[in-house]
Formats: structure tokens, C-alpha cells, sequence
């Protein structure tokens, strides 16, 4: 009997970026994921948000790998998110985090 991976719910999160914070990845979990054969970026981001919908989620973590979308990643390694709102797509991660897995710019009101 194999084992399947449970799908993970998808969060939907209205609301705006504030700012960046660009996080280096640990050498200890480089190491173990070398180990365990995976491939694992120098860093990544924490989001700092707005949340219209949920106002207790303040932060989203953003892992490349986990990215739907290569322009995304583009986006924020460029600042190109400031002053817009965006419906973003998340699921749970390890500990209660929301990890962004996709976004859509939605018109201001």
C-alpha cells in the first residue's frame, strides 16, 4: 500500500504588500537537503502584509521553488507589488505560516 500526500487547502488572502524581508536560507537546512537529495534556494522571502480579510496573517513566506509562477518571484525580487492589491493564493505551512503560492493584482477601489 503506498502512502499519497494529503492535498494541502488553498487559502485565498486579500490585501497589500508593506515590505520585504529577505531571509538567507541556514546552512544546516542547506545541508539537510542536500542530504535528502532536494534542491534548496540561498534565501527567500518574508512578506509583510496587509491582510483585508484575515487581519491576524500579517506575513507570508515565499519559497521560489514553491512559486506557480517564475514572474511572481521576478515581482518581488524587484519591488514591482508596491501600492497594489492582490487576491493571494497560500497554503499552510510548517508551525501555521502561509506560504504564497500564487497571486493576482486586483483593481484598487
Amino acid at each position: 500500500m503506498t502512502e499519497q500526500k494529503k492535498e494541502r487547502p488553498v487559502w485565498e488572502l486579500v490585501g497589500k504588500v508593506n515590505r520585504k524581508i529577505t531571509k538567507e536560507t541556514l546552512p544546516k537546512t542547506k545541508q539537510k537537503a542536500l542530504e535528502e537529495g532536494k534542491k534548496v534556494d540561498d534565501y527567500s522571502y518574508r512578506l509583510v502584509i496587509a491582510c483585508e480579510n484575515l487581519p491576524q496573517v500579517t506575513k507570508l513566506c515565499v519559497f521560489k521553488d514553491r512559486l506557480i509562477s517564475e514572474r511572481i518571484w521576478k515581482d518581488i525580487e524587484e519591488s514591482n507589488y508596491a501600492g497594489k492589491r492582490y487576491l493571494f493564493y497560500t497554503i499552510r505551512g510548517m508551525y501555521g505560516s502561509y506560504l504564497l503560492i500564487n497571486w493576482r493584482e486586483l483593481k484598487n477601489d
